[in-house]
């Protein structure tokens, strides 16, 4: 019995990542995604590479790591730059990397999904119509995109944070607030990240 919660904890982290894997498979747009997601999938079985230490303000250096895939980026119809993961990889990188403290993250409530990122650029708050885009982003690449509305958390960068050996994705987060939204997908002259 020693352990036993701790176990239960591990293995329904495990069925939520896999749920989040599931859902970015059948969201995927073509080969390229079911191949980002498959990686990720067979990196499951290796031991964790070697890290190197990360400075404290270290961001993402110009353009994508290689291994994550391009990323996708639209404008809002405030021409803000919108970023939205299509693999879990691409959520941390979102999260972790691409994001200013003052961005805004989003992602649908209690269902698998994608992680949006809005790129603040110093703009004091988010316009109404960018965030109502966003939001409606963040459901319609989740697994309410069928529903006629979703609910969508958004908080500042700020405040994500890794929990210890979570798997890729996973964060915790706070002060957060929340939206009711009908789900949306990106336009079709949306903008690929290099």
């Amino acid at each position: 019995r020693a352990g036993l919660p701790e176990r239960v904890a591990e293995g329904e982290q495990d069925l939520a990542y896999l749920d989040e894997m599931t859902e970015m498979i059948e969201l995927a747009e073509g080969y390229e995604d079911i191949s980002l997601t498959a990686r990720e999938l067979a990196d499951l079985d290796k031991p964790p590479a070697p890290q190197k230490p990360v400075k404290a303000k270290q961001k993402a250096k110009p353009g994508t790591p290689p291994g994550l895939g391009k990323l996708l980026r639209v404008l809002s119809p405030d021409g803000i730059e919108v970023y939205i993961g299509k693999s879990m990889k691409q959520n941390e990188y979102l999260a972790f990397k691409l994001a200013a403290p003052d961005d805004i993250w989003l992602h649908a409530r209690g269902v698998p999904g994608a992680h949006v990122l809005v790129k603040m650029r110093g703009l004091p708050q988010i316009p109404q119509r960018t965030l109502l885009y966003a939001a409606g982003l963040a459901a319609g690449r989740s697994q309410a995109r069928h529903s006629t509305a979703a609910e969508v958390m958004y908080t500042q960068a700020r405040y994500l944070r890794k929990p210890p050996a979570a798997p890729p994705g996973t964060l915790l987060y706070s002060h957060e607030k929340s939206i009711r939204v009908p789900p949306i997908l990106p336009e079709v002259d949306r903008k690929d990240k290099d």
